[in-house]
């Protein structure tokens, strides 16, 4: 075993090219994540890479963001939708961690390429990876190896992440495009604006009528709300690690059910978490209503300060009643009532 120490790093993936000899190919990782605390974030997922000449995209299929790695300036950028504003954005990423890397002699094969060992220690978690030189593409995701990373595992007390590769496809028909209609904004600036919204308190404010959105929904519809008026609405404001929120899950699934024949009424649920999170827990949990991700900015449009919330909107687009709470069979009752009236009006 041979030791190195790295002073820094500067990417958060470490990617070069052998330009003589480009390589296009798509590989499928399979990310599975144990979460010791959220448990409820638990589950398998799948990330895809592919590399077409000078340049790397890293997506899943659930969520609306994605990244590019230019190899001709050897730069990372995020591309995202903003939770607050809903805009789309993107800025370079960077790391400046020191890493110490440990490279050992175990060697295993993974889809028929011959890998090695590697240690990467840095002051706040560890990562083991396979890597290969077989492939002409460098990519080390969080660590700066001169090789192409087919297996990552990062472990600490706090979780448990392994992703492996699982396919290598060469020559793939998907094709890089250069993103357009995203904003340029600093990582920095991005991380201020998320500490900004977690420590200011929700103020609700004052309004009769239902403010207009429009955002996409788990299933990539657009839900517009002007487009809604005629109808009685209930949104239900929640997140998958909320207990209360999710015990009440089987009680909306009842007034759905109850409604079930009446086209005057959709039913929506507005939910801090990503759609890769909601992908796992709906494969165990039933949720009936229509689920909308990664609409915390809904929740700051709407002053909503608890969760579960629950808010029914008549037919004319003003909020008619607000549930703080989880339901219980009782107040599911009353909501019931309270909606069949403004399905009368």
């Amino acid at each position: 075993m041979r030791k190195i120490i790295l002073t820094s790093a500067i990417l958060v993936i470490v990617f070069s090219m052998d330009m003589k000899a480009q390589e296009r190919i798509k590989v499928t990782y399979r990310n599975t994540n144990i979460d010791f605390k959220e448990k409820d974030y638990n589950g398998i997922d799948t990330t895809y890479l592919l590399v077409d000449n000078e340049m790397i995209k890293l997506w899943n299929k659930y969520d609306s963001s994605f990244w590019f790695i230019d190899t001709k300036t050897n730069k990372m950028r995020m591309y995202y939708q903003n939770m607050f504003d809903h805009k789309k954005y993107f800025h370079e990423i960077t790391d400046i961690t020191t890493y110490k890397v440990l490279y050992f002699n175990d060697k295993k094969e993974i889809l028929g390429y011959q890998c090695r060992k590697a240690l990467i220690v840095s002051t706040t978690d560890s990562v083991t990876v396979f890597y290969t030189k077989k492939i002409k593409v460098h990519y080390s995701p969080r660590t700066p190896i001169n090789g192409f990373v087919l297996e990552y595992h990062s472990k600490s007390k706090y979780y448990d992440y392994h992703r492996l590769a699982i396919s290598i496809e060469k020559n793939p028909k998907e094709q890089i495009e250069t993103p357009s209609g995203y904003l340029e904004t600093t990582q920095s600036d991005y991380m201020k604006d998320l500490r900004w919204h977690s420590r200011n308190p929700y103020i609700r404010p004052k309004f009769n009528i239902a403010p207009d959105f429009s955002i996409v929904d788990f299933n990539g519809d657009s839900l517009i709300l002007k487009e809604k008026r005629g109808k009685v609405l209930v949104f239900n404001f929640w997140f998958i690690a909320c207990g209360g929120c999710v015990k009440e899950i089987p009680e909306l699934n009842k007034m759905v059910e109850h409604f079930k024949e009446n086209s005057d009424i959709e039913f929506f649920a507005f939910t801090y978490d990503p759609k890769s999170h909601l992908v796992m827990f709906l494969r165990k949990t039933q949720f009936d209503f229509t689920i909308v991700p990664m609409a915390r900015g809904i929740s700051y449009l709407y002053g909503i300060h608890q969760n579960p919330t629950t808010m029914i909107i008549d037919k004319s687009g003003k909020i008619a009643k607000i549930h703080k709470g989880i339901l219980d069979e009782d107040e599911l009752e009353g909501l019931i009532q309270e909606i069949e009236k403004l399905l009368d009006e």
